[in-house]
């Protein structure tokens, strides 16, 4: 072991390990995210790593080439670590500085670190210390903690439903801080993390238990050294068992070999197959044991007798609860073999995307190793797959047991009340005698009552009858005889009150003795469990809700609805968290557009329940249908959608009503707090405070805030603004900062999306997906600036409707959370946090792509005569907005005021180059007057001092002339001439030289004790008028200049002469100044152009097409270090050659222009010379290619492009493209029909159709002639820009369904872009099609992705074709015409249009691969288009006629609505309407951007009309006018 050489960043990083993820150094994270993972590693912590030291276990296992044998070693402390990593560095105690080297030892070939608890429930036997120290060292990708999370303390399984894949590749261009060739690290690597989770049986001796096991594997490679490591965790150490086995003396040769980086990765792969055959091994024997276990359950259900006199299982609800244990774990297989399932496919795709990769150099050795490895992937993929299906199978069977064992319940039930009837009938016929001998006895009683009373007085001694006659009463005796007879008549009625209350009792429990059931699961989103408490008094009461007997008298029917509530709740709560997003403040917010869609979409195709009315009717239950069906959610005035489901989460959905009664609606969120509580009060409702306060917490991520154009808000510190993504430009700017900020889509209004479509951008990798995002700039002042910002903000608004000037598109304050550092102004006293909550006010901007500063670091200069134009007329209009800022008209409501402007603040750093163009912006420190008639002066604030406004004015505070920014403007074209002559180095030596000019200024005035302030810097002055040295420079640039560059030697004598100044007063103004340079851009243009050959052209366009368009990935490379070896030379001349290519400025737009029209001026011309014969042979024979020279021999100039050239593809070279008017076409079949178009098709349709009068479809002659063994698809584009052509394109449908009616035997198709509408197998005279057409209308905000639908459409074709080859090879493939109604515009797939067109290529040739012949292609799609849109016409134009350079046949034809409704049913498969299109394109060039067809377009009104008579319609036919393109004005100018 010795002293390696360690990077000081690896160095810094290993010191500082305890930070990690924070000290890692490939930062691909910014650095909120690597915050956000340190914070939940803290939070973890306690749970998930151990603190007892008697605890700590980690085994290595390092392995080494050469056969040598394993190492291993327990690691049981932190300083057992550091000596096994080679780490022999120790802390001073008294001095605090480390001593001692971190690594003096190398990383083996492979190393296993295994970290484990006792099971997955306990804390890792590692600690804190050890695990970072462990990461540090490897630098390991900070996601793997979040794989690691699933682990440590916990009461059950956490987190069975996460599951994942990340990877991290690092092949070309490794970031020198990342090799560490000492320690075997090229940097040159990839890594990964992913986690899987297999299934084991837990030994238990009276019952069968399983357990489903997690475990999370991280693997780094080394592609140059080989080396690798693994981490694995999980809960015990089966996996190291494992691995001990595979690379062990009894393992396979080729699993343990490491002697070659390729032997590494097959070792490697090897290892990932086994974690993979670990996740599927012992899935089959679990389902088979839990459908024993089911089976054993229900077998009586299923098959028991339950016949009159059988012994007959007693059900209880405990059965369904095991039955939906059961169906819960069968699920849960299904998720977790799913996840499994995505894991290893992820895995798969990996590798193979490895393979395909140029950099990846082990590919080519182990193309077979990779590929078994790929199909021993998909087999157990498949493996996994067949146990979802038997899950899936199981789940089905259980529903169905759990219904039959409901409905024994139910029988129970039935047979309870039955037996209970029985009883009655008995009872009451046994009671009723009773009552006739109650009767009876009770009448002798009356009669004998009286006679007993008066017998039993006299008995007594009250009275007293002597016999001789006479009679003695006693009133003492009547006394004590009434004392004791009350209180005994009185004790006996009480017991015999008491006897019948408890009697009665008894009878009612006898009569319902139900015991209490737990019948919810006790979900959260619930808020309570729901209990079934029992009946009584034939009412059932659920919830604390009671509900009459007739309800609930099936038990079944309760059981189905509380288990369809809970599942409609359950998937509300995870719809709404999928639909949950962070902003950068770190809260959450919902997509609201998303979720109301969501709402809004049927729960079954097909089915008109929608989710939300499944929710409602959950909400209510069965017992208030009736007021649930009144409730109207998504009425367009009182939508209350998003209001429900607040309620809905808070476990209150049945109070909607009530807030809609007192206008608690979506149109109203959010709502102040103090407000919702008052209508909640009026409304009734128990509790209203607590749901009030309930309420406002969540109406906050259901209302983010929207941006709208122009508009001026001030957020509530709970309004969440809806920004996913914020970094800051740059920290130039000392009076705010300015951020680039991303917004998802629905979250910007539409004017404002109107205004900025430039910015619009997918951010979603996929393209099946979207995640439409704008970008902004986003300028922030703080609390300490409001004065500067409101300034800012009235000279935008002054500013609006001038061009040249970055627009201000939105203001806003909000109160938020704000770093000390950042605070402007005195902090409030005792507030020592590091962040405080203060309002900031916000402007939102333009995003430029460049300031002007760094557009100079991120281009090379222009090199051409054309490109050099165009970059000073870009800049040149920097000066107009200049001069629209001095001479400022403001119209406020017809009357026009005139103000005199300063900008104050010209700079590189305030030009942005905003799509191409150049713009003034950060008008922060303007200044306007109202005009008069004198020379206007003002005093300002702010400024640069490089570009100092006034020379000797700096310290003073003086009025000062507009000219202060003819100066600055001056310094800024000395700037970008110097750019122009040499380049960014030269900008940087041309600061250099002013900064020693004032340094030697600054000297003398010291010796000669001058009084003036002049400081150090870079400015242009020296404090009275302009520097020798920058005259003298302009000299140079002049002697430097290219021939061809006249326009900055112009300028540069302007500059010198009228702008660079001292005399404020003598400066040119701004007025005069665009007239000057628009005189030096005539003087340019005016000048004969530079010729080039157009192969050195494509050359040119083709090397700024591959060129990046930022220099900040070649940064950092240290190629400037010292060489210190032979080695290290070869390698810093290697990376010296390496250096990518940049862009040149406005190169590719100059040469895309010319190049298209070169090509086809260049045809024509060879065409016209050669005659008709020629032209004749050249369209029969295609292949013959041409004479290089007549395409390529004459040179041409390199364009001065227009403002706005669009990207042309120009045809390979050889293709013929006659421009002339041709009436004759060789080996051409003239067509027999003339054109029709709609109105002509459908006079004679309904000609055709008058004499029908049993109503058959009449087929049309000329279609039946063609159309024969044939099935016909509509497409129908219903994006939002269809909306205008949406009538036309009703009536032209119907037309081609009634002109095509009864070719197709199986009847026609119908399907849309958008939405679930379509139609199959219809007959034409079908209403159907006009319902589905006006279901299908286009919505706003749809944009259409055409390759989604044509591709579903394809495969399902491909599908039928493999079919019906295997099944009946002899029978003829039933061929496609698919007709597509569209306007070709196809805004969903931004950048990606030409997928269409690689879509219908794989396609026919996957239809050519199962057929073997296209000589009779089987499929053929035409495209009608609506509208004049000018690239959807050439984009149609391209598919139409580009297939044939893909070696496919014809398949595809063209045909604007307006034109031949014959060619738009026959041009796509038959050849004189297809020849019909090449006429086109050889009578006239194809149709670019700027060229598309003019053609006169029916309004919806007119077209309208289609069903009145077609005698008057047929009037009404469109002409086609096609206009030979003009030449481009550089190229007119060039060619005289």
């Amino acid at each position: 072991m010795g002293t390696f050489y360690i990077p000081n960043s690896f160095q810094r990083s290993y010191e500082d390990f305890e930070s990690y993820p924070r000290n890692i150094i490939q930062k691909d994270l910014y650095s909120g995210a690597l915050e956000a993972y340190a914070a939940r590693l803290d939070t973890a912590e306690p749970n998930l790593l151990t603190k007892a030291e008697a605890e700590l276990y980690v085994p290595f296992r390092d392995l080494y080439p050469l056969c040598q044998g394993p190492e291993t070693q327990n690691i049981l402390s932190d300083d057992a670590l550091k000596k096994w990593l080679g780490d022999r560095s120790s802390i001073d105690p008294l001095t605090s500085t480390r001593n001692g080297a971190i690594a003096t030892k190398a990383d083996p070939i492979c190393r296993f670190i295994f970290i484990s608890g006792g099971n997955s429930r306990e804390p890792l036997k590692i600690s804190r210390r050890m695990l970072t120290r462990i990461l540090t060292y490897h630098q390991v990708m900070p996601c793997y903690l979040d794989f690691m999370s699933v682990f440590g303390l916990s009461k059950s399984a956490r987190e069975l439903r996460f599951s994942g894949f990340r990877a991290q590749v690092l092949l070309k261009n490794p970031t020198p801080n990342s090799a560490i060739p000492d320690l075997g690290r090229s940097g040159r690597h990839f890594q990964m993390c992913y986690n899987l989770k297999s299934v084991a049986r837990v030994p238990d001796e009276k019952r069968v238990v399983w357990s489903i096991r997690q475990a999370a594997f991280y693997h780094q490679f080394d592609i140059e050294k080989g080396t690798a490591l693994w981490i694995v965790t999980k809960g015990n150490l089966e996996i190291k068992d494992r691995i001990k086995t595979l690379t062990g003396k009894d393992g396979r040769a080729e699993d343990r070999a490491f002697d070659t980086p390729e032997q590494c990765l097959k070792s490697s792969l090897a290892v990932h197959l086994l974690h993979c055959h670990w996740s599927t091994e012992d899935w089959r024997w679990y389902v088979q044991s839990l459908e024993d276990q089911i089976d054993t359950e229900t077998e009586i259900a299923v098959h028991g007798p339950r016949g009159d006199g059988e012994a007959l299982r007693v059900y209880t609800p405990a059965d369904l609860q095991t039955l939906q244990n059961y169906q819960d774990k069968m699920n849960e297989i299904i998720m977790v073999l799913e996840a499994n399932n995505i894991v290893l496919a992820s895995l798969r795709d990996f590798y193979k995307a490895m393979h395909g990769d140029s950099t990846f150099t082990l590919g080519n050795a182990c193309c077979e190793g990779l590929t078994l490895f790929a199909k021993q992937i998909d087999e157990m993929k498949y493996d996994s797959a067949m146990q979802v299906s038997r899950a899936r199978l199981l789940v089905q069977i259980i529903s169905g047991r759990k219904n039959l064992i409901l409905q024994h319940l139910q029988s129970q039930t039935t047979q309870k009340m039955e037996d209970l009837t029985t009883s009655m009938h008995k009872i009451g016929v046994g009671s009723q005698k009773e009552t006739i001998i109650m009767r009876i006895i009770t009448a002798v009683t009356l009669l004998y009552l009286p006679g007993t009373f008066v017998s039993t007085l006299f008995s007594t001694d009250v009275v007293q009858f002597r016999n001789d006659g006479g009679e003695a009463f006693s009133r003492a005796a009547l006394s004590r005889w009434l004392q004791v007879t009350f209180p005994l008549t009185a004790l006996t009625l009480c017991l015999a009150f008491i006897v019948f209350r408890l009697a009665d009792k008894r009878r009612k429990r006898a009569l319902f003795s139900f015991q209490d059931v737990e019948i919810g699961s006790g979900q959260p989103l619930l808020n309570q469990k729901v209990l079934m408490k029992g009946w009584s008094g034939g009412c059932f009461r659920l919830n604390h809700t009671v509900y009459s007997l007739n309800i609930f008298c099936d038990l079944k029917m309760a059981g189905t609805w509380l288990s369809d509530r809970d599942n409609a709740l359950r998937e509300l709560e995870a719809k709404v968290e999928s639909f949950t997003m962070k902003a950068v403040c770190q809260r959450s917010y919902v997509l609201v557009a998303e979720l109301l869609h969501w709402l809004r979409s049927e729960v079954h195709r097909g089915q008109s329940t929608t989710q939300a009315g499944r929710l409602l009717m959950a909400a209510y239950g069965p017992d208030q249908s009736l007021r649930a069906s009144r409730v109207k959610l998504s009425d367009r005035d009182n939508c209350c959608l998003l209001v429900f489901t607040i309620l809905l989460l808070l476990g209150k959905g049945d109070l909607v009503h009530l807030f809609q009664r007192v206008d608690i609606l979506d149109k109203h969120l959010p709502i102040n707090h103090q407000q919702l509580r008052e209508k909640c009060r009026n409304a009734r409702i128990p509790n209203a405070d607590q749901l009030a306060a309930e309420f406002d917490k969540k109406q906050w991520p259901m209302s983010p805030a929207k941006f709208e154009l122009h508009s001026g808000q001030i957020h509530h510190e709970h309004k969440i603004l809806p920004i996913c993504k914020k970094e800051e430009i740059n920290k130039k700017g000392g009076t705010a900062r300015v951020y680039q900020i991303e917004v998802k889509e629905e979250f910007v209004g539409k004017t404002l999306r109107q205004a900025v479509a430039f910015s619009r951008y997918n951010c979603s990798p996929s393209e099946k997906e979207h995640d439409w995002r704008y970008q902004f700039a986003l300028k922030t002042f703080q609390n300490g600036s409001m004065s500067l910002y409101e300034n800012e903000k009235e000279a935008f608004d002054a500013l609006r409707n001038q061009n040249g000037i970055v627009r201000l598109l939105a203001d806003y304050s909000h109160a938020e959370k704000v770093d000390m550092d950042l605070q402007v102004g005195p902090v409030p006293s005792g507030d020592q946090e590091e962040s405080v909550t203060t309002n900031t006010f916000n402007l939102l901007l333009e995003f430029g792509e460049f300031d002007l500063d760094e557009y100079f670091a991120q281009r090379l200069p222009p090199v051409f005569q054309g490109e050099t134009e165009e970059f000073w007329r870009a800049l040149f209009d920097v000066a107009e907005a200049l001069e629209r800022i001095h001479n400022l008209d403001l119209d406020t409501h017809g009357i026009v005021q005139q103000f005199d402007g300063w900008h104050a603040d010209v700079k590189p750093d305030n030009i942005l180059s905003v799509q191409g163009k150049f713009k003034l912006s950060d008008p922060g420190f303007a200044k306007f007057v109202r005009k008069t008639d004198n020379d206007p002066e003002a005093f300002l604030l702010g400024g640069t001092e490089t570009y100092e406004r006034h020379p000797g004015r700096r310290g003073t505070m003086s009025a000062v002339l507009q000219t202060i920014d003819i100066w600055s403007l001056g310094c800024v074209f000395s700037i970008a001439a110097t750019w122009v002559v040499f380049g960014y180095q030269g900008i940087k030596q041309f600061t250099r030289i002013r900064e020693k000019a004032i340094e030697t200024i600054r000297v003398r005035q010291r010796g000669s004790r001058s009084n003036s302030n002049l400081s150090a810097g870079d400015y242009f002055h020296d404090g009275h008028s302009v520097l020798e040295a920058v005259t003298s420079w302009h000299r140079i640039l002049r002697s430097s200049l290219r021939k061809t560059d006249s326009m900055t030697s112009n300028l540069l004598d302007l500059v010198d002469k009228k702008m660079l100044l001292g005399n404020a007063g003598a400066r040119i103004k701004a007025t005069d100044l665009v007239s000057e340079l628009k005189r030096i851009l005539d003087q340019s243009e005016a000048e004969p152009r530079v010729e080039m050959p157009v192969n050195i052209m494509e050359a040119l366009l083709e090397a700024d097409k591959d060129a990046v368009s930022s220099v900040s990935s070649t940064q950092g490379s240290n190629l400037g270090q010292p060489a210190a070896a032979g080695n290290d030379r070869k390698a810093r001349k290697s990376r010296l050659l390496e250096q990518p290519l940049m862009k040149t400025a406005h190169r590719s737009e100059g040469l895309k222009s010319v190049l298209e029209y070169h090509h086809v001026q260049s045809m024509d011309s060879n065409m016209n010379r050669s005659g008709p014969t020629a032209r004749a042979k050249a369209n029969a024979n295609p292949e013959t290619p041409h004479n290089d020279s007549s395409l390529h021999g004459r040179p041409h100039s390199i364009p001065t492009p227009q403002a706005s050239v669009r990207h042309i593809e120009s045809p390979p070279s050889g293709e013929s493209i006659n421009l002339t008017q041709l009436h004759q076409k060789a080996g051409r079949t003239p067509k027999v029909h003339p054109p029709q178009d709609l109105f002509q098709a459908l006079e004679e349709i309904e000609k055709r159709d008058k004499h029908n009068i049993l109503g058959r479809e009449r087929k049309d002659k000329l279609m039946s002639r063609h159309w024969k063994n044939r099935d016909l698809k509509f497409l129908v584009d219903n994006g939002e820009s269809m909306e205008p052509h949406w009538a036309w394109a009703k009536a032209l449908l119907k037309v081609l369904v009634r002109k095509i009616a009864g070719q197709d035997e199986n009847g026609l198709d119908l399907s849309f872009t958008f939405g679930k509408e379509k139609l199959e197998n219809q007959k034409s005279n079908s209403r159907n099609w006009e319902r589905a057409m006006e279901k299908a209308k286009p919505w706003p905000g749809t944009r259409t992705n055409m390759k989604t639908p044509m591709g579903e459409i394809f495969s399902s074709f491909l599908k039928q074709v493999q079919q019906d080859t295997k099944y009946r090879p002899t029978k003829p493939v039933r061929k496609l015409t698919l007709i597509v109604l569209t306007d070709g515009i196809w805004a969903g797939m931004g950048n990606s249009q030409a997928s269409v067109n690689e879509i219908i290529v794989k396609f026919v040739q996957q239809v050519k691969s199962a057929i073997g012949d296209l000589m009779d292609p089987p499929v053929s799609i035409e495209f009608i288009q609506f509208g004049n849109d000018q690239e959807a016409t050439y984009r149609l134009r391209q598919l139409d006629s580009g297939m044939k350079w893909h070696g496919i046949p014809d398949v595809i034809d063209t045909e604007h609505a307006s034109g031949d409704v014959n060619k738009m049913l026959l041009g796509s498969f038959v050849k004189e309407y297809d020849d019909d299109d090449e006429d086109e394109d050889e009578d006239g060039p194809m149709q670019g951007p700027d060229t598309a067809p003019l053609e006169h377009t029916r309004s919806p009104v007119e077209m309208s009309s289609v069903n009145n008579s077609p005698a008057s319609l047929a009037r009404a036919s469109t002409n086609r006018l096609e206009p030979r393109p003009q030449p481009p004005v550089f190229l007119s100018r060039a060619t005289g």
